[in-house]
């Protein structure tokens, strides 16, 4: 499976977003470290985990664009009903950890040390095979991932969060500002002014309580 990299730290994001339209993910961080993050939500006030089950993480990876359909199933296969449990328990603890990376950049904290000790953990699992090739008019570097053990899929959540910790502006990570919310993304928006996770959901909930606290206070 080959994917583009621009240059060379974008080597350490080796994901294109290129995440299903009609998931049942969320995929609005802007990156696939924070994405994952966000497989942990608020729904009508109670925390949900998205990750309920080996079938769902891998339809999370699949949902990412982590690896192809084909690739997934080849190695679901080879797996027995407790290494899919083992896997789908790896995941999570991970996810925890990313979690406490992702919420520290936000809040301008340091990143705990066993954030960095998972992300090193996976950041070479699998293999990975770099190639430069001819375009048109000019050349690119490319690579080609082979997932041959579950800690290899993980491999480019660790990738993502790498980028994120050496090479993006940690002042463009934030937390939606929806009251429950637990959300987080990268700001790429043009002004740098995003507030929610996304304006049909935290934003228009506040769009409409900002409207009725104001119809309120003129009655008052």
């Amino acid at each position: 499976m080959y994917r583009r990299a621009a240059n060379l730290s974008s080597l350490f994001s080796t994901v294109i977003h290129s995440a299903a339209v009609d998931s049942r993910f969320f995929f609005i961080g802007d990156l696939l470290a924070i994405d994952f993050v966000n497989t942990e939500i608020v729904r009508d006030g109670e925390r949900v985990d998205l990750l309920a089950s080996p079938a769902d993480l891998f339809a999370w990876l699949a949902d990412a664009g982590v690896a192809k359909d084909a690739e997934l199933a080849a190695l679901r296969r080879g797996l027995s009903p407790k290494e899919h449990d083992r896997f789908l328990s790896d995941a999570k603890a991970f996810r925890a950890e990313m979690r406490k990376a992702v919420d520290a950049i936000a809040r301008r904290a340091k990143v705990p040390a066993s954030a960095l000790q998972e992300v090193n953990r996976y950041i070479n699992a699998g293999a990975v095979e770099l190639r430069v090739r001819a375009t048109d008019s000019r050349h690119e570097l490319v690579e080609k991932r082979r997932f041959e053990a579950t800690d290899a899929l993980l491999a480019p959540v660790a990738h993502s969060m790498a980028d994120l910790l050496c090479f993006r502006d940690h002042s463009l990570v934030r937390q939606c500002e929806g009251a429950r919310c637990i959300l987080y993304f990268l700001d790429t928006s043009k002004a740098h002014r995003r507030r929610w996770c996304s304006m049909s959901a935290c934003g228009n909930r506040a769009k409409v309580a900002a409207h009725y606290e104001r119809k309120r206070e003129s009655s008052d």
